[in-house]
């Protein structure tokens, strides 16, 4: 990090991100602030923010990094998913970035983000009025298992192994939601209780659409999240350790990565989207920041 900003524990992580909003003008997050480094990333909404960053095996935590420049961080990342009110609407964003390691990405960390990113900007470059959340997000899952079976955590035929839902418990949630003057703006309308616009191919995997928060066509002047990701949590995995299209031991290489999520904030225009979020996601941008370059 910048010598200014230098860190070494979630809630000053967070403290800094509440106080440039405040600086900035915005009095109120839009919601509680999730920021979580190494493991505790793997928690979808992991709200304690009160964990010190994981330490080198030969520091002690106690360890003062502004004056000791023997004081390592291990390898982790960091994801921050926080944003502010602005004139009484929210925003919703994720940004995830390297801690430790010199500001680098480990070869693992790099290719899961690599992945999210993917899953991400396929999903953006398909949202456009007509088309359903339901397609957007099998999509995600879609690319999910093409990457993981090319990185050899999942194995198997393609087809098969998308049937089989696995990809569900390193992907538990929906791939975004609609955004207005709450967060989650507004359920009822975004999921109605009778719905006659699901595809029918979203009966065939019920368990990659339990946890949407959308359920409609998108249509112009719709603001909602793109957000996907991939998640190593142990109480997800556990029932599917021991399925035939996972890989014990290739898994066991990627699990302390522990989660990365990439979420922006798009407006679906006539013939496709506006992404209303400008901060970067690029992997030499994000390294370039965490390790003080910038």
């Amino acid at each position: 990090m910048p010598h200014q900003w230098r860190i070494s524990k979630e809630a000053e992580a967070e403290a800094v991100f509440v106080a440039s909003c405040r600086r900035e003008g915005a009095l109120h997050q839009a919601y509680l602030p999730i920021v979580a480094a190494s493991t505790r990333a793997s928690t979808l909404h992991y709200c304690c923010n009160d964990k010190e960053f994981l330490w080198g095996p030969d520091t002690p935590s106690t360890a003062d990094i502004a004056h000791d420049h023997n004081h390592c961080l291990a390898p982790q990342v960091l994801l921050i998913d926080a944003s502010c009110e602005w004139r009484n609407y929210a925003s919703d964003i994720t940004r995830v970035t390297p801690v430790g390691n010199g500001g680098k990405f480990t070869k693992e960390a790099r290719e899961i983000y690599e992945t999210v990113l993917k899953m991400q900007m396929a999903c953006i470059e398909a949202a456009k009025p007509s088309v359903h959340w339901d397609t957007l997000h099998l999509k995600s899952h879609e690319i999910l298992v093409q990457e993981l079976l090319k990185l050899g955590i999942l194995q198997g035929e393609f087809k098969t192994v998308l049937e089989s839902g696995v990809s569900a418990a390193f992907y538990p949630h929906g791939l975004g939601h609609s955004l207005g003057m709450d967060v989650h703006d507004v359920p009822s309308a975004s999921k109605p209780s009778e719905n006659k616009t699901i595809p029918a191919e979203s009966s065939k995997n019920l368990e990659f659409y339990r946890y949407l928060r959308l359920r409609l066509p998108l249509e112009k002047h719709m603001v909602v999240t793109i957000e996907p990701g991939c998640y190593f949590s142990p109480y997800q995995l556990a029932p599917v350790r021991n399925s035939p299209y996972i890989n014990a031991e290739v898994l066991g290489r990627y699990e302390s990565v522990g989660g990365v999520r990439i979420e922006d904030v798009v407006s679906i225009t006539e013939n496709g989207c506006d992404v209303l979020t400008t901060v970067r996601k690029d992997v030499e941008w994000l390294e370039a920041v965490a390790s003080g370059s910038l």
